[in-house]
């Protein structure tokens, strides 16, 4: 699928998303992404008489699985397609108990779907678009259990349709996983979910330290764009703050650009980064005396004076373990500037 990835379930994983599922019986079960069919596998050795159906685009995974479990039923089709979905005969007028599924997702993060739900336009990821396609061939007592990119869940692009379906069809998640190991070379971080009829009983996130114990005045992004910055030496320059400056609690090799139209941050405050491998030690006071330049993938909390800085960086490294929770992402790590108001107390 151009753009886009195919992360085949390993066994264990498989297994795993399937213990969770808390109906004790099954007669029809589907995956729209069967690929290798871990998955259905799985189901089989949890559920006896289990009628067991599966499409997806590659014929040659389709011939494979079809040599390896003649029972099944089986069908090519392109699932972001409806002229191909109309062609899967045993679809066109069935639902499913239970429907698994591993879509395809890309790392990069950068592809958008249009998908009309129940009469409501979304534009949303590769995979939350095949979750919200496949929910409906679901029965009225069924459940999907998935395997998505964290990203589905926390990412501002999903963030409309994850809130829909956890308000209209239960979902919530099962288990999150920083980094699952695929049969290829990216290991994405991904959340096991539930999205259907019935209620599961999902996990609840809560930091144990109170972050809004800090004086934080305001929170700020950056907007210089890294591609391509005009460097310069001009009196009139001033230093550019990266992620890449960040380096063991300092700023650091600080190179100067035109401020131009970009935002410029000085005073009392801490800087930390948006997009990065998160690390403590990328936890930076800022320093009130110089005006600085902010790249996009830096953000600065602002205090009141310098020792609510100081006793902002230092808490923040301190409570790391619950601080981090606020960096997300298949690829890369990022955070938000809505999830640092809600952890730092910010209205």
């Amino acid at each position: 699928m151009s753009g886009t990835d195919s992360y085949y379930t390993p066994p264990l994983l498989a297994d795993k998303l399937v213990g969770y599922i808390v109906s004790s019986h099954i007669s029809r079960a589907v995956d729209f992404c069967v690929g290798d069919g871990d998955l259905l596998k799985a189901v089989a050795k949890r559920f006896d008489n289990v009628k067991l159906y599966g499409t997806d685009i590659s014929d040659d995974a389709l011939k494979k699985l079809s040599n390896d479990c003649p029972d099944w039923h089986l069908q090519k089709c392109d699932f972001r397609k409806d002229d191909s979905i109309d062609k899967v005969t045993f679809i066109k007028n069935e639902k499913f108990d239970l429907i698994v599924l591993n879509p395809p997702f890309t790392c990069k993060g950068s592809i958008v779907e249009n998908i009309i739900f129940e009469g409501i336009e979304y534009r949303v990821s590769t995979a939350m678009f095949f979750l919200m396609k496949a929910l409906k061939f679901l029965a009225p007592n069924g459940g999907l259990y998935a395997i998505l990119p964290i990203s589905c869940v926390y990412s501002i692009k999903d963030r409309k349709a994850w809130n829909y379906l956890k308000e209209h069809f239960n979902a919530c998640i099962l288990e999150e996983s920083n980094k699952v190991s695929f049969t290829n070379k990216c290991a994405p971080s991904i959340v096991l979910v539930y999205v259907g009829t019935y209620k599961v009983n999902g996990i609840e996130y809560s930091n144990t330290f109170d972050f809004s114990l800090f004086s934080v005045t305001s929170i700020v992004r950056g907007c210089v764009r890294m591609q391509n910055p005009q460097y310069s030496k001009s009196k009139n320059a001033v230093p550019l703050i990266h992620t890449t400056n960040l380096q063991k609690g300092k700023l650091v090799k600080l190179k100067r650009i035109i401020p131009g139209q970009n935002i410029l941050v000085n005073g009392n405050g801490v800087v930390i980064p948006r997009v990065c491998n998160p690390n403590p030690n990328k936890i930076v006071l800022l320093d009130e005396k110089t005006i600085y330049a902010l790249s996009d993938c830096v953000i600065v909390l602002y205090t009141p004076t310098k020792n609510d800085a100081e006793r902002l960086r230092d808490g923040i490294i301190e409570h790391w373990c619950d601080f981090v929770g606020v960096y997300k992402g298949t690829g890369a790590q990022y955070t938000t500037l809505e999830r640092l108001k809600t952890l730092l107390g910010i209205s």
